[in-house]
């Protein structure tokens, strides 16, 4: 309700200013015009060009919401014959210019707003000559407003677009992840799984393990078979942390075994392990591998 009261209250002000001059001045003429100017820091600034009598005092009254600090609202005049006028605090959130026209017959009116991001009400009315019969020049409040908006908006699809894919990604990791555990042996403990591919795109998979003895274990891993019974790829141990991963491209469509083993005798390891497609590598980059911080085995 406050949004809608204070320019209510600004155009009843306005009303009884025009109502008094128009008593006190008996025919001159009296017109207000009311807007709204979006601020920037640099300024953003509403122009419009108006007739104006010769050789007549003219005033010209802006009173604005939010009122913020006075400095930061600006009213200027320029006339046709040189002069600069520039408005002045008249009272509680309002700006007066007064000037005599002398052998101008046309001014220049600049409203302007440094509050960055505030949306500035205004009410502007004269006396002496008729601003309502002003033409609209340019404004930048409005460009600005409509900019930020643009903008606004495209970040906040930027930013669902993100959480989709994340999103997607954390489903494609659950979908295609397994738990296990396997019993070492001397001759190796093994638990196998299958899974369809086509041919072509990189593809990574990761194995998180834990032994029943705490520590890193070299002769735990994973080995990847193609669908002729050839090893693709061999996980090589991270640097940090329990860890083996491998990325490999399939090279023709058929099956591909996932080979966890522990040839640790008498010994238990479970295991957490992933796998998922590699998005491909953006121009000038290059596609991560699992191998970069590869330990020896």
């Amino acid at each position: 309700m406050r949004k809608i009261v204070l320019p209510l209250v600004l155009l009843a002000a306005f009303a009884m200013f025009v109502g008094v001059a128009a008593a006190q001045e008996g025919e001159t003429t009296v017109s207000a015009v009311n807007g709204t100017i979006v601020g920037d820091r640099g300024g953003t600034h509403t122009e419009w060009t108006a007739e104006v009598p010769a050789n007549t005092d003219v005033h010209l009254s802006v009173e604005y919401s939010p009122c913020g600090d006075a400095s930061a609202i600006a009213l200027m005049v320029y006339s046709n014959d040189g002069q600069v006028t520039k408005a002045v605090p008249d009272g509680h959130c309002r700006k007066t210019a007064k000037w005599n026209t002398a052998g101008s017959n046309m001014a220049t009116i600049k409203l302007s707003n440094y509050l960055h991001g505030i949306a500035l009400y205004y009410v502007m009315a004269s006396k002496g000559f008729a601003v309502t019969d002003a033409t609209l020049v340019s404004t930048t409040g409005e460009v600005k407003a409509a900019v930020e908006a643009a903008e606004g908006e495209a970040a906040a699809e930027a930013d669902a677009e993100m959480a989709a894919k994340e999103a997607a990604v954390v489903e494609t990791l659950k979908a295609n992840a397994a738990e296990g555990s396997v019993l070492g042996t001397k001759g190796g403990g093994h638990s196998k799984y299958e899974v369809d591919l086509e041919a072509g795109g990189t593809h990574a998979v990761l194995m998180h393990y834990m032994m029943d003895v705490g520590g890193t274990w070299p002769a735990v891993g994973f080995q990847i078979w193609g669908p002729d019974g050839s090893v693709v790829a061999t996980g090589k141990h991270r640097q940090h942390g329990p860890y083996v991963g491998a990325t490999f491209v399939p090279a023709m469509a058929g099956t591909y075994t996932v080979d966890v083993y522990n040839y640790h005798p008498g010994h238990t390891m479970g295991y957490t392990i992933t796998g998922m497609p590699v998005p491909e590598a953006t121009e000038g980059a290059e596609t991560p591998t699992m191998e970069e911080e590869e330990v020896e085995a």
